[in-house]
């Protein structure tokens, strides 16, 4: 039940992610302010893609307690950009 309900939240949450795109994009293409951008559009950007992570999460936990299969995945990351991001969570 709660994969199906994940499921049917991240359709609708990426066509907003996908929009916020196009919006930033469209932004720069018609010189609006950087203030502008900073300040709406890539909080909301970041905020979604947080949200996906964490529906992702929540289906993760799902497979592992129907399953039991757990595979870890190793990536490298810039300390920066990660501190930046959750600044803008936070």
């Amino acid at each position: 039940m709660v994969g199906k309900v994940s499921h049917e939240l991240r359709t609708p949450l990426n066509a907003i992610i996908l929009l916020i795109d196009c919006a930033i994009q469209q932004s720069k293409d018609y010189n609006m302010p950087d203030e502008f951008i900073k300040k709406f559009l890539d909080p909301t950007l970041m905020n979604s893609k947080y949200l996906y992570s964490l529906i992702n999460d929540i289906l993760d936990y799902t497979e592992i307690n129907l399953n039991g299969n757990l595979k870890l995945v190793y990536e490298k990351t810039q300390i920066k950009n990660l501190v930046e991001e959750v600044k803008l969570v936070l």
